[in-house]
């Protein structure tokens, strides 16, 4: 029972951090051309102008993500899944609303 708290308290912990963190982050999958957003915490919802929620089971194509920089995060997630090692990389976002900023950004496979 004791072991039962423990890892309540602990999911619950890292739910706190993950909802709560200043960096954008997400649980995504990887479709043939693009990405699944399964869950993502508000920081990310927020660069996407948007909800947790609602970005639920949505494509990275739909939440307006441009091609080419879709197609570059692909890449980098793949080698990722193939090296079961975390990957670093940057890239140039420009949102139209300012000048354009360099993202750096770590993809680290699941399991």
């Amino acid at each position: 029972i004791a072991l039962g708290k423990t890892l309540r308290r602990n999911g619950s912990e890292a739910q706190t951090v993950f909802d709560n963190s200043p960096l954008l982050m997400g649980l995504v999958e990887l479709t043939d051309h693009d990405i699944l957003h399964i869950s993502d915490n508000r920081a990310s919802a927020a660069f996407f102008s948007t909800t947790p929620g609602a970005m639920r089971l949505k494509l990275a194509s739909e939440l307006g993500v441009p091609t080419e920089h879709l197609s570059g995060w692909l890449k980098q997630y793949r080698r990722a899944f193939e090296t079961a090692e975390p990957v670093m990389f940057d890239y140039e976002h420009n949102s139209g609303h300012g000048e354009p900023r360099i993202l750096s950004v770590m993809v680290a496979p699941a399991g």
